[in-house]
């Protein structure tokens, strides 16, 4: 379903030739579609990205294949929608190789808002299912669209059956790997806090980590900042604290300077979800500066709308 980050790294187009090579190559229009497609997905407007060293006409013929862009431009477009080198690759390489597969379907449909999409492939995937009961794939393609759809459309509603059935066959894999952290990731939203915390849990316990363990820590990381987000939107303060320790523990200080911001700013936003005072929201306040200092005005701008919700529900 996804590709390791291993065979990304061999077949990239940036680690070729450290990063420059990618200047000299051929003009390929996915590489603007994979980066939109990113942009979409974050719900990030172009003109937003814009800057003294990017204008939008670079960046809309980037988009539209018309053009490639400087590396140093390059990264200014993705620190704008707050991702990273890693995330842009493998979103590239998923539509170079998988362009017609479910999964980039699911995924590209998200991305582009796109809920008749979602229905048409929820129902495909039913029609399936009723052919092949057991089918786990199909299965697993199913629900990680429903999840998205919920995303898009919040009266969706998502059996809870299926729901069930989910979280009894990750709790039941011996061994995470790429497929599972992503499941569990575009799946978040249909636990409740109780499933959410118990497949957090499994997926960081040392059991399910036997194999490869540095290429999954990236995956995991990335999981675990989706589930925080989750819990201090729910306010079930209890797996915060372990699931800091984790992160402590494991995200690196030059492992990525964006997975560093995004913790740094769930811990201010956790403190103040637990006790809205000045303090606190002085503190989260500093972590959307420092989002703008990097560069990710998207992210920042994502940040300060989540924090005025927030603001509303504390009568601040």
């Amino acid at each position: 379903m996804f590709l390791l980050y291993n065979d990304l790294k061999a077949k990239s187009i940036f680690f070729r030739v450290k990063f420059r090579r990618y200047e000299s190559e051929k003009m390929n229009d996915n590489l603007g579609k994979a980066y939109k497609s990113l942009r979409l997905m974050r719900n990030i407007e172009a003109k937003s990205i814009a800057c003294e060293n990017l204008s939008y006409s670079q960046l809309m013929k980037f988009e539209a294949g018309k053009t490639t862009l400087t590396i140093d431009k390059l990264m200014v477009a993705l620190n704008g929608i707050g991702t990273t080198l890693m995330d842009f690759e493998y979103a590239y390489h998923e539509l170079e190789e998988n362009k017609n597969s479910t999964s980039w379907q699911i995924w590209q449909s998200f991305w582009q808002r796109n809920i008749a999409k979602l229905e048409i492939l929820i129902e495909q995937q039913n029609q399936e299912l009723l052919k092949n009961p057991d089918d786990t794939a199909v299965f697993l393609y199913k629900m990680q669209a429903e999840a998205f759809l919920k995303q898009l459309n919040p009266r969706y509603h998502v059996s809870q059956t299926d729901v069930d059935h989910l979280v009894s066959h990750l709790l039941n894999i011996s061994q995470w790997w790429y497929v599972e952290c992503e499941i569990l990731m575009n799946c978040a939203v249909l636990f409740s806090d109780k499933q959410l915390a118990d497949l957090t849990n499994q997926m960081i316990s040392p059991k399910v980590q036997v194999r490869n363990w540095e290429i999954l820590q990236g995956k995991i990381d990335a999981a675990l900042l989706s589930v925080i987000r989750i819990f201090i939107a729910n306010k079930h303060f209890g797996p915060l604290r372990e699931i800091f320790n984790y992160l402590e523990a494991h995200v690196l200080p030059d492992y990525n300077m964006y997975e560093r911001a995004m913790f740094a700013y769930f811990k201010a936003l956790y403190k103040f979800r637990k006790q809205s005072n000045s303090e606190h929201l002085a503190d989260v306040e500093r972590c959307i500066d420092a989002f703008k200092v990097l560069e990710c005005f998207g992210l920042a701008n994502l940040a300060a709308e989540e924090l005025e919700r927030y603001k509303k529900e504390s009568h601040i």
